[in-house]
């Protein structure tokens, strides 16, 4: 008699074939989507890279240049004979803008480390005998193209003058619109990071170097200014609330991330703590700093008649406190000046109060940014008697400048 029906090896074999087929369907919908997408952007890359080369070639080969000078840490201006036209990289806002036409990055790509060169020939030849070359690296994550600008362009020195010098006191960082002031602090004073053998706590130690410190003022906020939520103390752009508070990530430090992970292990190493918890805090310390760390100093001007970077707090943290999704507080290391207390965790954003602040013991002193407090009284109490009229935020641009600086600084 026959049987109707599959036996389980039939069923196992259909069953794995079905799956074979499926999975070999679902590659290839994310491939061809994964094309798509890296199409798409590609394509749009392409053709803002096109418009601002053609734009800029235009005004080089149709008009004649004058001069080309500095306009801050990221600009040049180019005049013409007949106008001016700005050239700004706004990282921040991650776009490049040339006179009229802005070119705004596509979601996932990024400007890369920029330069200007001039070349000057020995040549005889009177009509050109020098070179500029302007480099913005533009890429992106699914691709491995260069979308960037890179112009070359020869001109007569005698008829255009190439300046890319710009003192210090006139230099500005743009961020997302918003020009931020640099200031230099303690004389060329810069720190290094070390074990304090007797109580096993990071200790900081001052080296003098020829290295400029140089820190960008990203926040200003008067005691008694308040602010209703979050978003209006980032969106908000004025001379107040800077909007550069949003572009945080932009000053990112990874220069001395593994001279400060390795004092931190060492610190660990010294605990009293299990093998085992010994090993999960250097796990956390390598993935705290894997993208690198803030400086940040909070600065009370008006208690040295209103001289900057005189009294301060000045720390490290790697949690970015304008991220109201990240709440953990990240890994902080204190430089306490003039007795203003510690900074526990540094700042950091607390999701029920819409404020960002800085702890000192239990209190939450030299708050910035905050709406009211546990008794419901307006905030800011900026230092634990309201003693200073004011505070300032700033953050450390060393490697910012070095990766998106057009000019050189002259102090």
């Amino acid at each position: 008699m026959n049987k109707k029906g599959f036996t389980v090896i039939e069923l196992t074999v259909s069953f794995s074939l079905v799956s074979i087929i499926a999975i070999m369907l679902f590659n290839l919908i994310f491939s061809l989507k994964e094309l798509y997408v890296s199409g798409d952007i590609k394509t749009s890359l392409l053709n803002k890279q096109a418009i601002m080369d053609k734009k800029i070639y235009e005004d080089l080969n149709s008009r004649t240049l004058r001069s080309i000078t500095t306009c801050g840490i990221s600009c040049l201006r180019f005049t013409y004979n007949d106008g001016v036209a700005e050239l700004l990289i706004d990282v921040g806002a991650n776009t490049i803008k040339y006179d009229d036409y802005t070119m705004k990055l596509n979601e996932g790509a990024k400007i890369g480390k920029v330069s200007f060169d001039i070349y000057n020939s020995n040549s005889n030849n009177a009509k050109e005998n020098s070179v500029f070359n302007l480099n913005i690296p533009i890429s992106t994550t699914l691709l491995e193209d260069d979308f960037g600008i890179h112009i070359v362009k020869q001109y007569n020195s005698s008829i255009t003058t190439v300046n890319k010098s710009l003192s210090f006191n006139e230099a500005t960082i743009i961020a997302n619109g918003v020009p931020m002031e640099l200031k230099t602090i303690d004389n060329n004073e810069d720190w290094s990071i070390e074990r304090n053998t007797s109580s096993n706590l990071p200790s900081i130690s001052t080296d003098y170097t020829d290295n400029k410190v140089i820190f960008a003022k990203i926040f200003h906020q008067e005691n008694g200014e308040t602010y209703d939520n979050y978003d209006s103390l980032l969106k908000n752009k004025n001379s107040q609330t800077l909007s550069t508070l949003k572009s945080l990530e932009i000053f990112r430090n990874k220069k001395r991330s593994t001279e400060i992970t390795n004092v931190l292990n060492e610190i660990v190493d010294n605990s009293t703590d299990s093998e085992s918890d010994k090993t999960k805090e250097k796990k956390k310390i390598k993935s705290d700093y894997s993208d690198g760390y803030f400086e940040l100093i909070i600065d009370y001007p008006s208690t040295n008649n209103n001289q900057v970077l005189k009294n301060y707090n000045r720390w490290m943290q790697t949690s970015n406190f304008t991220n109201n999704k990240s709440l953990e507080h990240g890994l902080s290391i204190d430089i306490v000046n003039n007795g203003n207390g510690s900074w526990e965790n540094g700042l950091r954003y607390i999701d029920d109060k819409s404020y960002i602040s800085g702890s000192g013991g239990t209190k939450e002193k030299f708050a910035i940014g905050m709406k009211k407090d546990d008794n419901d009284n307006p905030y800011p109490l900026i230092g634990a008697e309201n003693e200073v009229a004011s505070v300032d935020l700033w953050i450390r641009v060393n490697e910012y400048i070095e990766r998106y600086s057009l000019v050189t600084l002259v102090y």
